[in-house]
């Protein structure tokens, strides 16, 4: 192709820079995050959440000194029937399941937490969602995927999705609770807003 046929046309192709611009991702900021220190601690809450945004992401990062998972807690609620559970998937090795999370005070099993025996540096790594955390008069619920494996191909990938049903004011804190034992040392949980 010559230039001169198109003379206002790059040689490359388009400019990235002449491309609209848009302002969808501005809305992606955080919020929180926390970083263990030590192994001693099996609770953290996130408190006085920004209700600046309309969603809530979850970055997690974690392992824990028992092989086992994590439950969630909304605005300090741990009461044994205000939570239902979806049900959950996933793959363990080379072999599927389909389960239904415990709900025992809180959200069971949102997020895995490789530990114990398999070592300081197998973690667990997963995200989750949370569609209107600060909308008032709606039920809040979340989609967590969490994987986790070992250099023996042990562990798995696992979906949990889960809500908690006692009433439908923002969420305006979240507890995460290792289930048996403590979050290892240099276990990271990040909260960010999104619009």
């Amino acid at each position: 192709m010559q230039r001169g046929m198109w003379p206002n046309m790059p040689i490359l192709g388009v400019i990235a820079s002449a491309k609209p611009r848009s302002n969808a991702l501005s809305g992606f900021v955080g919020i929180d995050s926390y970083t263990f220190a030590n192994s001693s601690l099996n609770t953290i809450t996130f408190s006085n959440i920004d209700q600046g945004y309309k969603h809530l992401f979850i970055v997690y990062q974690a392992w824990g000194t028992v092989n086992d998972g994590t439950r969630l807690r909304f605005n300090n609620d741990s009461g044994t029937n205000n939570y239902l559970a979806a049900g959950g998937m996933g793959a363990y090795g080379n072999s599927f399941y389909t389960s239904v999370p415990t709900l025992a005070n809180g959200i069971t099993d949102a997020f895995n937490l490789l530990g114990g025996t398999y070592g300081s540096t197998q973690s667990s790594t997963g995200y989750g969602y949370i569609n209107d955390y600060s909308k008032n008069n709606k039920i809040k619920s979340i989609t967590a995927l969490c994987s986790n494996f070992n250099s023996s191909n042990e562990g798995g990938i696992a979906l949990q999705t889960g809500a908690r049903i006692a009433d439908n004011a923002p969420i305006s804190s979240i507890t995460f609770v290792a289930r048996t034992g403590n979050f290892n040392t240099g276990s990271k949980i990040a909260l960010f807003g999104v619009n």
